[in-house]
């Protein structure tokens, strides 16, 4: 769990990263007189930004204002994840309560062992706090102080063990306040994961819109004028509309006579070429179908590996 806690502030900021980045991206293009609703695309990331906006803002000011501990540290149970004071009234109640035992609990404990005087308050351990036992020398257990309990022999010679009720229920009272606080960790957890559940569409719409404008952005770059090598350049295939389908699917009619499907390409050269050749790639055309052959065969040095039938 810790690890997972961990992670949840960064996804935050990268979510909140794309809306802040869409807003900028809206208002460049209203500056520039091409406002996002004249932009599907764009119009479309806008709507998913704005209903993200409001779940994004209250689970980031949840836990990046909140701290996230190593519960390695903690119990078995201790998801790691600690609201910061004022984010959850009940927490908050928890953690004072928690504190006010922790703080009872150390002041009774220093006074039942100052009981067995200075010298003897140094031999005295705590041999189980939870159950309010104490390793007292036997020679400071011949007189108990009141409400002090001998309960037998301890794990090492001399030493005996003695029941303290009252440090047994301040230690009680402790781990009831823990539990308590746990139980208010639960509870802002899961309105949490309720919250990023129930906005889940929204965040995967967000992502796949801001992944469609990262994509165009990048065939834009990728196609600026001054990224073709000198002879070559970058256009937008036309299509046109196809004839009607004769005898075969590889085939169709047209006046009467029977031609193949045309792919006519001129000066082709592949992007690539630009990053291994520079001004060496050298363009292509390339006619299938129509009048020309219906199948072009190309092949290289390592024929097995890279020889290519189109038809």
């Amino acid at each position: 769990m810790y690890g997972t806690l961990t992670y949840i502030p960064v996804l935050l900021h990268v979510l909140r990263s794309y809306v802040e980045a869409i807003a900028t991206l809206r208002r460049d293009l209203d500056a520039a007189g091409r406002p996002s609703a004249s932009l599907p695309l764009l119009q479309r990331a806008v709507v998913c930004a704005a209903r993200c906006t409001g779940p994004l803002n209250r689970l980031s000011a949840l836990f990046a204002a909140s701290d996230v501990v190593n519960a390695a540290a903690g119990s078995d149970s201790d998801c790691g994840f600690r609201p910061s004071p004022g984010m959850d009234a009940a927490y908050d109640a928890a953690t004072q309560q928690l504190l006010q035992a922790e703080q009872q609990h150390e002041v009774l404990l220093q006074h039942e062992l100052a009981q067995y005087g200075a010298s003897g308050c140094q031999a005295v351990q705590v041999a189980n706090e939870a159950e309010g036992l104490l390793q007292v020398p036997a020679s400071a257990a011949r007189q108990l102080p009141p409400g002090h309990h001998l309960v037998g022999p301890g794990t090492e010679r001399n030493i005996v063990l003695v029941h303290v009720p009252a440090l047994q229920q301040s230690a009680q009272d402790v781990q009831l306040a823990g539990q308590q606080q746990a139980a208010a960790i639960t509870q802002v957890m899961a309105a949490a994961a309720q919250l990023f559940l129930g906005s889940y569409k929204s965040f995967l719409a967000l992502q796949t819109a801001v992944a469609e404008l990262d994509i165009l952005a990048g065939f834009a770059a990728a196609t600026n004028a001054g990224a073709a090598p000198p002879g070559c350049s970058f256009c937008r295939p036309t299509f046109v509309a196809a004839a009607e389908v004769a005898d075969s699917l590889n085939s169709s009619s047209w006046g009467g006579r029977v031609i193949a499907p045309v792919m006519h390409l001129k000066r082709l050269w592949h992007p690539l070429l630009a990053k291994s050749m520079g001004a060496g790639a050298v363009p292509n055309d390339v006619c299938l179908g129509g009048d020309d052959a219906g199948t072009m065969l190309l092949t290289g040095e390592q024929a097995s590996v890279f020889s290519k039938s189109y038809t």
